[in-house]
């Protein structure tokens, strides 16, 4: 059974944009990124990858933490982790009763 906390998760998945929800299952599926090769591998320009981040940021479904070097590292949070959990790997949602 669904609890209401469950279902307004499931619907927040469900408004993600495609391309909000690309970001964040590239992210799920390894962990952590790097912010700078980010837009190469989900093919999303810079400038939009800038504005997904922000949001997402905001939205604190990810983690952005400087890296030891350059650039940044890119991960889920702890709400961000909940969120993809209704996610298949395909990007569809998981069903549940």
């Amino acid at each position: 059974m669904l609890t209401k906390e469950n279902k307004m998760t499931i619907q927040s998945v469900i408004d993600l944009p495609k391309d909000y929800e690309a970001v964040l299952r590239r992210v799920r599926d390894n962990g952590e990124e790097d912010l700078a090769s980010l837009p190469g591998k989900i093919d999303i320009n810079h400038s939009r990858l800038s504005h997904i981040i922000k949001s997402l940021k905001k939205k604190g479904l990810i983690v952005v933490s400087p890296s030891t070097y350059d650039g940044a590292w890119v991960r889920l949070s702890t709400k961000g982790r909940k969120l993809m959990n209704y996610v298949n790997p395909d990007g569809k949602l998981r069903q549940y009763a």
